[in-house]
């Protein structure tokens, strides 16, 4: 395991190498040093590295070699979506293979950035693993909100739908209906309506409110 130079107040940062060059493996990790993160490095040669890796700890960033000794990059993200503690991790190709369809293909296989590894930098890896956590911090964020406003919607659905709570409101909601109707009247020099009462004619189990005018006479 190689260590980075951090920043004691940040989060830890654990890492894994997936390459079949010693070389590229140690110039990433080297490369850690520059990023200004507290971040860790292990290493992994082949696939077979890989799973006795993941099977021992979880990983926040998987940087992965598409071209292996054995099988490729893709594979490896297959092992991932199949580990339940490493699943979710950040996933990033590095590879010497620049063709356009290695890159879509990775991005569609989920990960979630491409760098090549003849133009990589220590400014490029920081930003694509920065960038990365905050998509991710993003999306969580984006699907709590929306869970929270479903399950907000479904309590006030069922409340609206008892009958104890339609009960106790109709008093408090015709009152509140007067009191607008006689505050728009003023506003607009109108008289307000004295029946206002008889719109509010029911309140049913599949409705919010029901309004209907009563005939103020009987005409013969």
């Amino acid at each position: 395991m190689i260590a980075s130079s951090t920043d004691k107040t940040a989060t830890p940062i654990s890492a894994l190498v997936l390459d079949d060059s010693a070389f590229d493996r140690r110039r990433i990790c080297r490369m850690g040093a520059a990023l200004q993160l507290p971040i860790t490095f292990d290493e992994a040669a082949t696939l077979d590295a890989m799973r006795s890796s993941l099977s021992r700890g979880t990983y926040d960033v998987m940087l992965i070699d598409y071209h292996l000794s054995e099988g490729d990059g893709l594979a490896a993200l297959e092992l991932l979506k199949q580990d339940e503690r490493n699943r979710n991790s950040i996933k990033i190709m590095v590879s010497n293979d620049d063709r356009l369809n290695v890159a879509v293909n990775a991005l569609k296989m989920g990960c979630d950035d491409y760098l090549s590894k003849s133009a990589i930098t220590a400014e490029a890896l920081r930003h694509a693993i920065l960038q990365a956590r905050e998509r991710r911090a993003a999306a969580t964020f984006s699907m709590q909100q929306h869970m929270l406003r479903t399950m907000l919607l479904e309590t006030l659905s069922d409340t609206f739908r008892s009958q104890a709570f339609r009960q106790s409101m109709l008093p408090v909601l015709v009152t509140g209906l007067e009191e607008a109707s006689r505050s728009l009247a003023v506003a607009r020099r109108l008289e307000a309506s004295p029946g206002l009462r008889g719109y509010l004619q029911s309140f049913r189990e599949d409705e919010e409110f029901e309004f209907a005018r009563k005939p103020s006479h009987q005409t013969n």
